[in-house]
């Protein structure tokens, strides 16, 4: 092969830069471009750009509703971990397993430096260096373009001298929007940035020409520098450095985010902190938001720390990886961390095949090594039993097949049975909303009512909230008022007020504080009209009692308005649309104009079919029957509509007879009657009581 001269370390460095920043500005623009047209639809209909921002609509909702992020994170975790079982560990594999891991290990990011820094040109320091620091490179200029975004926009709207706290304030918001997309490099470059720090001291020995009965060892990434030599201390040293910013300090970075984000988290009371952070944390159970933390300490073990155990013990490392997964499996099947059950189920069973990695790894370097001291002998087959590795790489084929499977199996069963659970969902991504409420606040939702005519329904409705949103605070005054005079201040520390209309309810003098009240304060506010004519009445007469000077602010102000019903679906209905309002009020979901709920097992989320084919006959004169009719036939298949016109015929007056006037056979299984203010009224009313006698009379 012919000699190629070496480039110059400014040009090596330039294309490295370059293709980082390249990628970086391409995925940057993307997003850009798509978050600035996301809510334009004219775009999304042209032809050249309106396919990819359907297809990025599509792939954005689908990706949230699977709740992809936690997913990916556990997937990658493993690779990140399952890729360095021959260069960290030295374990001894079957060529077959020992060329796929040598595959994946070439897509580290040290081996992507090394394509451009080539290590026949540059120093082995001169590359650890180069590996340690273009990622913090890389994200200080996210940092900075989102520092220099924000100033730019503040100071193009501010039109007074700024001041100092302003100032402070702009540069930590610009740090807080690309704080996510930093945090993802860091999750991406920590575990192979580690271990190509570690490996400083990963030695191959070799016999000495010299002396037979000495070992001499080199560096597996640099085999010109003998270990423990003079040229290979600096390198230790630099070594040294690199562990307390890239280990160690992304273990305090983890923790300098995480613990400030505590008293927000517990609290429901989202920060700048906790939006930016979220990638730490959002796929978590609040108890145990700190688990990624822990998630990073057990990655950065695996994949480098061991190495820090000699090489003549290598085995032992193997030993120790062992022990972790196990600690490490049995630790995520009990306590179960993540938000979703399928998360959970996938980490268990990405750590149990981690784990029987191990254990391959384990047998097959114990094989290996006793063939290559004995190779005429038979002693590995009376050891192990096993006359060559064929057998070990089988049953961990069939053991990794066996144990995603049983936990495939555990985690569609599981999760058809939360599915079940009957508590309010997101139609976007399936799940439970997150509830959150304002800093200095104590309540989701304060329920305001008169006692002679809503205690009961006021009741039903924060137990049934209760049951619908695990965790939702909702003040009631049987339960939490202290104190009558301080009705203001329970006004004030709610995030929402409901007001139940009932009979009276204007003319209590409790009430109409409650309301002066909210309505100074603006709270926002989400109204319940009790239907029952005995205890309620119409949104008219519920008005009539309602001050003049308070019903533009109650009743024009465009709030959400539930009907309260005493059948249990009715009341499903207006639950919902109470939670809509009040989750639409919170920090997480105050920008979105509408937000779907539904309930596991109610009336919306099932598919309603007749057993027979139906044909509903509804009476010219009975306006308002037609069209009512004609809704439910585009909403049931099956169910014909028949509206002969009524002249006087028999068809009009036997409502069996109308389907004479039909293309197909038959005789009419039912009669609509739909009653409203003119059903009865002159002489269509006299035609309309005669045909529903008639109806009577043919049993529809």
């Amino acid at each position: 092969d012919a000699c190629k001269e070496c480039p110059t370390f400014g040009a090596a460095m330039g294309k490295l830069v370059g293709l980082a920043l390249g990628v970086c500005v391409a995925c940057g623009l993307a997003g850009w471009a798509y978050s600035v047209q996301s809510g334009r639809q004219s775009w999304r209909e042209k032809p050249c750009i309106g396919p990819s921002l359907r297809l990025a609509d599509r792939a954005a909702v689908y990706y949230v509703g699977i709740g992809a992020t936690a997913k990916i994170k556990i997937l990658v975790g493993f690779l990140q971990m399952a890729f360095v079982l021959v260069s960290t560990y030295s374990a001894r594999l079957p060529d077959v397993l020992a060329r796929r891991v040598g595959i994946n290990e070439a897509l580290a990011f040290d081996a992507w430096c090394e394509a451009f820094l080539r290590p026949q040109c540059f120093s082995y320091s001169t590359r650890l260096l180069v590996f340690a620091f273009t990622p913090i490179v890389l994200i200080a200029s996210f940092l900075l373009v989102g520092i220099g975004v924000r100033v730019r926009r503040w100071l193009v709207a501010t039109a007074s001298r700024p001041t100092c706290a302003e100032a402070v304030d702009t540069v930590m918001r610009g740090m807080f929007d690309l704080t996510p997309a930093g945090l993802v490099l860091v999750f991406c470059f920590v575990p192979s940035i580690s271990a190509a720090i570690f490996r400083t001291w990963s030695c191959q020995g070799y016999a000495d020409p010299g002396q037979d009965d000495k070992m001499i060892s080199y560096m597996r990434r640099a085999p010109e520098i003998e270990c423990d030599s003079d040229a290979h201390k600096p390198i230790q040293h630099l070594a040294y450095y690199l562990i307390a910013i890239w280990p160690l300090g992304s273990l305090l970075l983890y923790g300098s985010l995480l613990i400030p984000c505590y008293k927000p988290l517990h609290a429901k009371t989202p920060t700048a902190l906790t939006r930016a952070t979220a990638f730490l944390h959002g796929e978590y159970e609040l108890t145990f938001y700190w688990w990624e933390a822990l998630e990073l300490a057990r990655k950065l073990v695996l994949t480098g720390a061991v190495l820090l155990i000699p090489e003549e013990r290598a085995f032992v490392r193997l030993v120790v990886a062992t022990l972790v997964c196990v600690c490490y499996s049995v630790a995520i099947a009990i306590v179960r961390p993540y938000n979703r059950v399928e998360d959970d189920v996938l980490a268990v069973a990405t750590s149990l095949v981690l784990l029987l990695f191990f254990l391959g790894a384990n047998w097959t370097t114990v094989y290996l090594g006793i063939e290559e001291r004995h190779p005429n002998s038979k002693d590995a087959e009376a050891i192990l039993g096993l006359s060559s590795l064929d057998p070990i790489v089988d049953s961990l084929i069939v053991l990794v097949a066996v144990a995603l499977l049983i936990f495939l199996i555990g985690a569609i069963v599981a999760a058809r049975h939360i599915a079940k659970v009957p508590t309010i969902r997101l139609v976007s991504n399936k799940q439970p909303p997150e509830l959150m409420i304002a800093r200095g606040l104590t309540w989701h939702l304060f329920n305001s009512h008169i006692w002679s005519t809503g205690q009961d329904a006021a009741a039903v409705i924060k137990n049934e909230l209760q049951l619908l949103l695990p965790g939702i605070k909702i003040f009631l005054d049987v339960d939490d008022l202290d104190d009558i005079g301080a009705l203001e201040e329970y006004i004030a520390r709610s995030q929402m007020i409901l007001f139940f209309l009932s009979k009276g309810y204007f003319r209590s003098t409790n009430c109409l504080r409650e309301v002066r009240s909210s309505l100074t304060m603006r709270k926002p506010l989400v109204l319940v009209q009790e239907a029952h004519p005995a205890k309620g009445g119409t949104l008219e007469e519920l008005r009539a009692e309602c001050p003049e000077d308070l019903q533009a602010g109650v009743f024009e102000a465009n709030w959400r308005l539930a009907v309260w019903h005493r059948i249990e679906d009715f009341q499903l209905v207006s639950l919902k649309i109470i939670a809509e309002a009040l989750l639409l009020r919170m920090p997480n979901h105050c920008r979105m104009s509408s937000l779907p709920l539904f309930v596991p097992g109610d009336a919306s989320t099932q598919t309603l079919v007749f057993s027979k084919p139906v044909v509903l006959w509804a009476s010219p004169a009975n306006p308002g029957a037609a069209e009512l009719a004609r809704e439910l036939a585009r909403a049931f298949p099956g169910l014909t509509v028949s509206t002969v016109a009524d002249v006087g015929s028999s068809a009009s007056a036997h409502p069996s007879m109308a389907l004479r006037g039909l293309d197909r056979p038959g005789k009419a299984t039912h009669m609509l009657l739909y009653l409203n203010q003119t059903t009865w009224l002159e002489h269509d009313g006299e035609r309309l009581a005669e045909q529903v006698n008639h109806g009577r009379e043919d049993k529809l």
